[in-house]
């Protein structure tokens, strides 16, 4: 299911891109799509989608339009689309989807609460300050 999506349905590109090697704690907001294989603590906002490989782990909060997962969710996801948990997803946390795809052997621990497409909730992009790239190659917020 999770590795078939980006090229069946059109994605042939991440443009956010979190490596298996990776790990990173804050927040991200975005407008596009996101690939995290690595492990991320903090809030992922975007109005495109998010792909969690089987080697994700995430401890926070998303929101986006639609959720694909292979990796481990421990917090909360809402997501104007549909949410799919593949077989090796791991999510443990409240839901709040216009779809919910479940696959056999797939985890979930939590609530779920569904609504049709069309009422689910958009997902808008918060105010966020400026990140700056200094010599040190430290992210600082301002």
């Amino acid at each position: 299911m999770l590795n078939n999506k980006p090229g069946s349905d059109g994605f042939n590109s991440f443009d956010t891109i979190i490596g298996k090697d990776t790990t990173l704690e804050g927040r991200i907001v975005t407008g596009s799509t996101v690939r995290l294989d690595g492990v991320f603590k903090g809030e992922i906002i975007t109005k495109g989608d998010i792909f969690l490989g089987d080697s994700a782990k995430i401890e926070g909060d998303i929101k986006a339009r639609n959720v694909y997962v292979g990796g481990l969710i421990q917090g909360n996801v809402e997501a104007s689309g549909r949410v799919e948990l593949s077989s090796t997803a791991k999510l443990f946390g409240q839901l709040k989807v216009g779809n919910l795809v479940i696959e056999e052997g797939a985890i979930f621990m939590g609530n779920c609460t569904t609504q049709p497409i069309s009422q689910s909730p958009v997902i808008s992009e918060p105010e966020s300050e400026p990140l700056l790239l200094h010599e040190n190659d430290d992210l600082i917020m301002e």
